[in-house]
């Protein structure tokens, strides 16, 4: 069978979750191929028209159903014999959208062996309601087991994306060396995926050491590769024979230098001095407010301010750089808490300030805690194009306030690496004024010379950076 799978966009960041469904259906002997959605879908039209698919795929992230939903209204109007599917964590956390969206089912959780058991039934004219995973408008199956032996599973098709964006000669490629997360930050979709699975023995699995070389090694043979970004939710947390094998053995066999999460409160010397010697050159943490009463009970992480300090003290004495993120509009977070946060990146050394502003996305738990405050109230249908750079979508905060929120989220990278005079000027003074594009296009290049400089050491062109400018300045409009 040929399977389409559709995304709305291919930037600079591997979607692997396509890539996994397109490993295991080729591995099947079905054919695969990709459309990018774009601005007004004729493309994509195009593309069905073509390669005549007998399945069209959706991963779809809350904020961008609308998009899908109303091009598949006109694949369906065109096609009617093509099965469209929708897959992702919009599917996964919103399940009743497969009754009033124009869509013929919906996989929630966990997709690989619920895909491969579809198109095998959608082949041989059986019957879905035996496909666990799988919703249509007439039932709603019950959900399978996670798949606890992740290295059962082939290598992401990353061939499938290379071969149709720029993707394969960007010089770092993510990776994931696990699935799920033993922590219940209340601004992700985590904890509501564990709820589901809340029966499971062992929710947060582990791909072999061996595997995950394997793999790094198949596409460091193929593409252009420099620095390996591990995107896991948390890469490790304590020292144990998985790591201590690692680090042994990726400077032998592989050589590059790797980027990885981390949580403050998992930082030791011990852990620190082995990804050192395993080449790590840089750790993304999410220390999230430098309010601590906020970061405890909203946030619903533990650590206190001595913690983060102490254990980003260790990072910057054995020389591995910090990319540290916060989040702005966190409810009961005040302006001057934002500016504690620059003065918290600056205390500890973080090379690289990352900013986001807070989406409460649907079902998280700090999405029901803003409801019930009175902060937000959720609308599916309007929650459309909804970006973690936009402004706060929070009653709690005022118009003012909000400007200030975006002009923060704007400057703060910058202004951690400016002098002191500089830095104060900002600080005091800029990130009250009104938001424009200069202080957008100050924090995005601010973005791609620290990101470069600090936390990927590539050899990035000129072009590739012009891009990324031309996209902030002129946004491609919206279907």
């Amino acid at each position: 069978m040929n399977v389409l799978f559709v995304v709305d966009n291919l930037g600079f960041i591997e979607p692997l979750g396509v890539t996994y469904l397109s490993a295991v259906a080729k591995k099947e002997g079905h054919n695969v191929d990709i459309s990018v959605l774009g601005r007004d879908g004729k493309n994509t039209l195009d593309k069905i028209e073509s390669f005549d698919p007998g399945i069209v795929a959706y991963s779809c992230m809350t904020g961008q159903q609308n998009k899908f939903f109303n091009f598949n209204k006109v694949v369906k109007e065109r096609f009617s014999d093509t099965f469209t599917i929708m897959g992702g964590p919009h599917a996964t956390y919103y399940q009743k959208c497969v009754q009033d969206k124009p869509i013929d089912a919906i996989c929630i959780g966990e997709g690989e062996l619920a895909f491969v058991e579809l198109i095998k039934v959608l082949e041989n004219g059986g019957d879905l309601s035996t496909i666990k995973n799988i919703h249509t408008k007439d039932f709603q199956n019950p959900m399978r087991e996670l798949i606890h032996d992740l290295d059962q599973l082939p290598f992401p098709d990353r061939d499938l994306l290379f071969a149709n964006s720029e993707l394969g000669d960007f010089p770092f490629k993510i990776f994931m060396t696990s699935r799920g997360c033993p922590y219940k930050c209340s601004y992700c979709f985590e904890p509501v995926f564990h709820k589901m699975h809340k029966n499971i023995k062992k929710y947060f699995r582990k791909h072999s050491v061996d595997r995950v070389i394997e793999e790094v090694k198949y596409i460091q043979e193929r593409y252009p590769l420099e620095v390996v970004n591990f995107k896991d939710d948390l890469f490790v947390s304590v020292v144990n024979p998985w790591i201590e094998e690692f680090c042994d053995r990726f400077p032998r066999e592989i050589g590059l230098p790797f980027v990885c999460l981390l949580r403050p409160d998992s930082i030791t010397e011990g852990l620190v001095v082995l990804l050192k010697e395993g080449g790590c050159h840089a750790v993304v943490l999410s220390i999230d407010s430098a309010n601590e009463r906020i970061r405890k009970e909203i946030v619903r992480k533990m650590f206190a301010n001595e913690r983060i300090t102490k254990s980003l003290s260790i990072l910057n004495r054995y020389g591995i750089n910090i990319f540290n993120n916060m989040i702005i509009g966190l409810p009961g977070a005040t302006i001057q808490d934002e500016l504690e946060g620059i003065y918290m990146n600056l205390k500890c050394g973080v090379k690289f300030a990352s900013s986001t502003i807070l989406v409460p996305y649907p079902k998280t738990p700090i999405a029901d805690y803003c409801e019930k405050k009175g902060y937000f109230k959720m609308d599916i249908d309007s929650f459309d194009g909804t970006t973690l750079f936009d402004k706060s979508s929070l009653s709690c905060f005022t118009e003012k306030e909000k400007d200030i929120q975006k002009n923060i989220l704007n400057l703060a990278n910058f202004a951690i690496s400016s002098p002191y005079w500089l830095r104060t000027i900002i600080l005091k003074h800029s990130i009250y004024w009104k938001p424009n594009w200069v202080f957008v296009l100050i924090g995005r290049l601010t973005y791609i010379y620290k990101l470069k400089k600090h936390i990927y050491p590539i050899r990035t062109s000129w072009k590739q950076i012009y891009m990324n400018i031309f996209k902030i300045l002129f946004p491609v409009e919206k279907y």
